[in-house]
């Protein structure tokens, strides 16, 4: 496995899912495969991406898994809904 040489620059996403530009200065201590940035922010290397579509496609991807899990979810809620109606006296 290579090393990587810093600094060195990546798209990263924010809380939002913003895609910003980060200097990456070392790798982080204790941490195998983490960035460090210059204000301490640690990133792994599937939150970094070479240009700032890649972010972007990443973070569709994300969202897109995320709303087929939710999806997912109320469906077993609605199951264990109407199993409980079952035996419900009400």
């Amino acid at each position: 496995m290579p090393t990587q040489s810093y600094p060195f620059y990546a798209w990263a996403l924010t809380k939002d899912y913003e895609p910003h530009k980060v200097e990456l200065v070392g790798s982080a201590s204790g941490s195998d495969g983490k960035h460090v940035t210059a204000t301490g922010r640690r990133y792994s290397n599937p939150e970094l991406h070479g240009c700032k579509t890649r972010a972007v496609l990443w973070a569709r991807d994300r969202l897109a898994k995320q709303q087929k899990d939710l999806v997912e979810r109320a469906s077993q809620l609605e199951r264990r809904k109407i199993e409980l109606a079952k035996h419900a006296d009400l």
